[in-house]
């Protein structure tokens, strides 16, 4: 990633504030960015791929749910471990800044320097002119203060870039530190709000306990007269009470003396009743006595009608049966003939 490239963009992305659940996310912090190159690790090897995404990639699909699963977890182990590696080299990186080991410049001058003495030698070896050191050295100043100009205007606008988002934040804490006072402000004045309802709802808790205590006051006057009427009522009732026992006992007297005489009409009319019912009962013995002998008679003549009937069927189906056994006598006859017949023209 360019210097450039950096100072293009709305914010830098450090190892620190790097979402791995973008996909899109790119690290342009120069100590991120030379903390994955010190490490040898890919960017990319640190964005989160979800299961069904880690699925598509493997190449073994003979793989069942639980191993595919078991080989994403170690996976998601794996990019955690270089993230935790790589946030560990870059607080390094960050040190050897503050020893004057490391700055964006050396690194970036490191980088050209290499890619510079690269391009000289493959030239040289390709044209196969021999280069005095002196020549060389000239040429490798000259192309050292291109670089070094182009590393400064590039320091200079990260500078000013840094710069600006310094002033951004500051103007964000301004304008958080002004809605903290203003949303302070609303809290005390909800709060003095809340006290004053408090106190109100404490005054009108006051005077309805004291509406409650009234109420319970006539409640208990009301209650004491209640039970003198119902002590008058009770007396009252006890001698109502006391009567009606007087009433009852003098009516279950009575009751028993009727009872008594409607036992002994009940007794007779009984008596009278049994001897209809056993007249009766031996007149109905004789009627099915008769009624028995009847059926008997006639039971015997349906028999006879039966057995009558079943030797006529008997006659008819024998009748039939030699019928068709005529019938297919006849038919054998004929086919007989026939293929008799057909032997004969052939």
């Amino acid at each position: 990633i360019k210097i450039a490239d950096q100072i293009e963009m709305s914010q830098v992305v450090t190892l620190e504030n790097f979402d791995p659940f973008k996909p899109k996310a790119r690290l342009n912090s120069p100590r991120s960015v030379d903390a994955c190159k010190r490490q040898g690790i890919d960017p990319q090897e640190l964005l989160y791929l979800a299961l069904e995404e880690y699925k598509e990639k493997v190449k073994d699909k003979r793989l069942d749910k639980d191993s595919l699963k078991i080989r994403w977890e170690h996976h998601e182990e794996k990019r955690k471990e270089k993230l935790r590696v790589l946030i560990e080299e870059r607080k390094m990186i960050m040190e050897q800044e503050k020893q004057g080991i490391w700055s964006p410049m050396k690194s970036v001058q490191q980088k050209s320097i290499s890619k510079m003495m690269n391009d000289s030698k493959m030239k040289s070896s390709q044209t196969g002119v021999v280069v005095t050191d002196s020549a060389m050295l000239d040429k490798e100043r000259k192309q050292l203060e291109k670089i070094k100009l182009k590393q400064q205007q590039e320091l200079q606008q990260m500078m000013e870039y840094e710069i600006k988002m310094q002033q951004i934040k500051q103007q964000n804490e301004e304008k958080l530190k002004k809605q903290k006072e203003k949303e302070d402000q609303r809290q005390a004045e909800l709060a003095a709000k809340a006290k004053q309802q408090e106190e109100i709802k404490r005054q009108q808790d006051l005077e309805k306990q004291k509406r409650m205590e009234e109420e319970a006051e006539r409640q208990r006057i009301r209650q004491l007269e209640l039970n003198e009427k119902e002590k008058a009522r009770a007396e009252l009732e006890k001698v109502k009470e006391k009567q009606r026992q007087i009433e009852i006992k003098k009516k279950e007297e009575e009751q028993k003396l009727k009872q008594e005489e409607l036992k002994k009409q009940t007794e007779k009319i009984l008596r009278e009743q049994q001897l209809i019912m056993e007249q009766k009962k031996k007149e109905m013995e004789e009627r099915d006595k008769k009624r028995k002998e009847t059926l008997a008679k006639k039971q015997i003549e349906s028999k006879k009608v039966a057995e009558k009937k079943r030797k006529e069927t008997v006659k008819k189906l024998e009748d039939t049966k030699r019928k068709m056994e005529t019938m297919i006598e006849n038919q054998r006859a004929k086919f007989n003939e026939k293929e008799k017949t057909a032997e004969e023209k052939k």
